[in-house]
């Protein structure tokens, strides 16, 4: 929990604007897209998480918790990710 604490606090999590739970969540190394409740387009995500019952990586607990992420539109989003 203490990572994603330090994400929601530099300001890293990002609310798509007209998508019901979908998020930016910029990590250490790359930007991931989260869809809520239980999905991450992150490595870790990916290969360990989706392989243990109720595993969630950092990413998802950033956006979960985030009471005030920043907003992104729709339109945004490929140049978000390439930038």
């Amino acid at each position: 929990m203490e990572k994603a604490l330090e994400l929601i606090s530099m300001g890293n999590v990002h609310k798509i604007v007209d998508a019901e739970n979908r998020y930016v969540v910029e990590g250490k190394t790359s930007k991931y897209l989260v869809m809520l409740p239980d999905f991450c387009s992150c490595d870790h995500f990916v290969f360990r998480c989706l392989k243990e019952a109720k595993k969630v990586c950092y990413h998802i607990l950033a956006a979960k918790h985030s009471n005030k992420p920043k907003s992104i539109e729709n339109v945004d989003l490929i140049q978000f990710f390439i930038n």
